[in-house]
């Protein structure tokens, strides 16, 4: 098996093919956990607009699975938090604006990285760019449809994470 682990990771194949090779070779993500590949994961993440297969898998490759499903299961975590908090902030809960303001800004820039670290690239731009937007203006008036539509993205994307992994919650 370190023969075929030295072939897999020092190939010079792409990175799509290297996890079909560790499929081949009998690897398959989550055999403690649950049972389904890197591939098939990536397929369902696919899905997501933007997603960047190759930064999923050099992380994949450079963590290895447990810390991928760990990353990725506090990334969700975090996604749902941030989905409350700018749902709440969108219905002027706290009834402070400033306070609302700094709430998505807060979460918005919170996700950016990660979602970009895990292969949402379009996501975490996305999550920067309202971030500094959001920031700048010091109210969302102007952006309100902006945040509404940063809101349901997040939804999908948490909704997208969950359908990849099921049983992501394992890795909290």
């Amino acid at each position: 098996m370190a023969i075929i682990d030295s072939e897999i990771h020092n190939s010079s194949s792409s990175k799509s093919e290297r996890a079909v090779m560790s499929e081949q070779a009998g690897y398959r993500m989550g055999d403690s956990k649950q049972n389904f590949s890197i591939e098939e994961v990536s397929n369902v993440l696919g899905r997501h607009e933007g997603f960047d297969r190759e930064s999923f898998f050099n992380l994949y490759e450079d963590t290895g699975e447990e810390t991928v499903m760990r990353i990725m299961a506090h990334f969700n975590q975090n996604l749902i938090e941030a989905s409350r908090n700018i749902k709440a902030a969108l219905v002027n809960e706290h009834g402070n604006e400033s306070e609302n303001v700094e709430n998505i800004w807060k979460w918005a820039h919170k996700i950016a990285g990660s979602a970009a670290l895990l292969g949402f690239k379009s996501y975490g731009d996305e999550s920067r760019e309202l971030s500094k937007k959001i920031r700048d203006q010091q109210s969302f008036a102007d952006c309100k449809k902006q945040v509404e539509d940063y809101l349901k993205k997040t939804k999908a994307l948490s909704q997208n994470i969950e359908e990849a992994m099921p049983s992501l919650k394992t890795y909290l």
